[in-house]
């Protein structure tokens, strides 16, 4: 990692490690990609009628397509 900080503990997915680690600015998440649609499931709207935050729908919405994308893309060479 660029500031050597902490990383959050491993993950575990069936068995395989997944990890959540800050690089710099930036946030790097790491799952297989067998667990990639359940997390686009875990991260849909709430049914409930309640109140909702209009900035963590956009993250969750953004968050779902970014996952989306990743699925379906070619990977890359060395990753």
């Amino acid at each position: 990692m660029a500031d050597g900080a902490p990383s959050v503990p491993d993950l575990a997915f069936d068995g395989e490690a997944s990890s959540i680690k800050r690089d710099g600015e930036h946030l790097v998440i790491r799952l297989p990609i067998v667990e990639a649609h359940s997390l686009r499931v875990a991260l849909q709207p709430c049914p409930c009628k309640g109140a909702k935050s209009a900035s963590t729908a956009d993250i969750r919405i953004r968050m779902s397509k970014a996952i989306a994308k990743a699925i379906f893309a070619k990977p890359r060479d060395g990753g």
